[in-house]
């Protein structure tokens, strides 16, 4: 339903602080797509679905009998993760940094192997119609993905994404790096973020302005949830590009020039095909060279 801030309505559970013409002409003017993962690509946060996958996968069929000495951690990070869903919802959620101090505990020491074997089934667990999204778009303009996250989440959907469509379109993962050293039993084992975990919005921001110049681009559409993306989406409206914020809390929706309250994004990837269809590649941009984290 159309607002007073976003008085467009574009399709059922999308509307636009633009009409449909003025939005085309801008996006027309994009040359680099930003988008966040958590609660936005991926329906809630990446890495607490990951902690369950290990969890499981430890439970059912550990690498090794001992590895069962994990499970206590594990649980009372899943415990913790239940209280923070409540703290949501009464509107006092804790801090990313604090959110992230704590995941770090939940998951010391545990092996590699767990976190790799995890990652690999988080993009397919995607709201629908997130694929189809990004390579529509991604057939204009290079995207990148900027996360809170662990950027071993972060490259998994980007070879995932890149893997399943004609070419690579996905250019950048940008989240947060962790390390993994050697464990009593030679295992490559979790010992937590490094460098310290970027956890503020204009973290985000500062990523977006080093993506854009590495990349010869100045008119960013910005894909977001909430307040993490809203120094990116203010970039994007100085610069003259687009923002766009996936089922935003009121308090954040303002961030954005088009917000969507549809269940996933079939509606958008709908939306843009319509506006996109009878318009002609931008042919310096067709082949984006793929890059990977610096």
């Amino acid at each position: 339903m159309a607002d007073g801030s976003h008085p467009h309505e574009l399709l059922a559970g999308i509307s636009s602080r633009y009409p449909g013409d003025e939005l085309l002409a801008r996006l027309l003017e994009v040359d680099l797509v930003a988008s966040d993962i958590d609660e936005c690509l991926f329906p809630g946060f990446s890495q607490s679905y990951l902690g369950h996958q290990i969890f499981f996968d430890i439970v059912t069929r550990p690498e090794t009998v001992t590895d069962v000495r994990f499970v206590p951690q594990l649980v009372h990070g899943g415990a913790f993760i239940r209280k923070v869903s409540l703290l949501r919802r009464v509107g006092r959620p804790p801090g990313n940094a604090a959110l992230m101090r704590r995941y770090e505990h939940s998951m010391w020491l545990i092996p590699r192997a767990y976190f790799l074997k995890g990652a690999q089934r988080i993009p397919g667990r995607s709201f629908p119609g997130v694929a189809e999204t990004l390579a529509l778009l991604g057939r204009r303009v290079p995207v990148g993905l900027i996360s809170f996250g662990i950027q071993l989440i972060a490259d998994e959907y980007m070879r995932q994404l890149n893997d399943a469509g004609p070419r690579p379109f996905v250019v950048f993962a940008e989240a947060n790096p962790v390390t993994f050293v050697p464990g009593s039993d030679g295992r490559l084992a979790f010992a937590g973020y490094d460098p310290s975990p970027r956890t503020e919005p204009r973290h985000k921001r500062e990523i977006l302005e080093q993506r854009l110049l590495a990349h010869r681009a100045s008119r960013p559409l910005v894909i977001g949830n909430g307040r993490d993306e809203c120094e990116m989406a203010a970039l994007a409206a100085r610069r003259g590009g687009l923002s766009f914020g996936f089922q935003p809390e009121p308090q954040d929706a303002r961030c954005f020039d088009v917000v969507i309250r549809t269940r996933d994004w079939v509606p958008l990837a709908d939306l843009l095909h319509q506006m996109l269809q009878h318009e002609p590649l931008q042919p310096d941009l067709q082949q984006p060279a793929a890059e990977g984290r610096p």
